[in-house]
């Protein structure tokens, strides 16, 4: 337990955290064109290290993002292809993580807040290129032609990973980094609902 907090009761971690996670949401959605910034430009930057883009642009429209990708396949063409997505798809984690972390209060809060933003904002990006790489892959040029080819294998590979960055990284990442992040709270919790289950 953290020397600086008090005992931790189930109830009221629950209740603080539910308080907290509105708070955090209300911000994140304030905040929603820094994080769409900052997401999209992580992803922005994959796309262009580990696809086969020439050069990727990104720019923020509103709650939407719009990648302005030069694919390698037209190489000596002036032309680019505009793929949308959405960032608040993917960052919907980062509330959560923040509410629970601040409802423990564990030690070292603060840089444990900014390595889980880190972690967060990365895992995000990631999701946000799988997106991008995915619509990319189905799109074709006047001729019908694949302009940015994807292997059959390759593809069922991005589409799962697309899945898990949408479905499971919002939910599970928060809350598996802050109980990394607070294993005391874990065990005090469990171990104060072990305690009342035995009366």
């Amino acid at each position: 337990m953290s020397a600086n907090r008090a005992p931790l009761s189930m109830p009221g971690f629950l209740a603080r955290t539910f308080a907290l996670a509105i708070a955090f949401f209300a911000l994140a959605w304030l905040a929603l064109a820094p994080l769409s910034l900052a997401t999209g430009t992580v992803a922005a930057r994959l796309l262009e290290a580990i696809s086969p883009v020439n050069d990727a642009r990104l720019r923020v429209r509103g709650t939407e993002l719009a990648f302005e990708v030069s694919p390698s396949s037209w190489a000596g063409r002036d032309a680019i292809v505009e793929v949308p997505s959405k960032a608040i798809t993917y960052i919907g984690g980062i509330p959560l993580f923040l509410a629970l972390l601040l409802a423990s209060r564990p030690r070292g809060t603060a840089w444990k807040a900014a390595a889980g933003l880190a972690v967060l904002v990365a895992l995000a990006a990631l999701g946000i290129w799988c997106d991008v790489r995915l619509q990319l892959a189905g799109a074709t040029g006047a001729r019908g032609e694949a302009l940015v080819p994807l292997a059959a294998a390759a593809r069922e590979a991005l589409a799962l990973a697309y899945q898990f960055t949408v479905l499971l990284v919002p939910t599970l990442a928060p809350v598996l980094l802050w109980a990394a992040f607070d294993l005391d709270a874990i065990r005090e919790l469990s171990s104060r609902q072990g305690f009342a289950g035995g009366q």
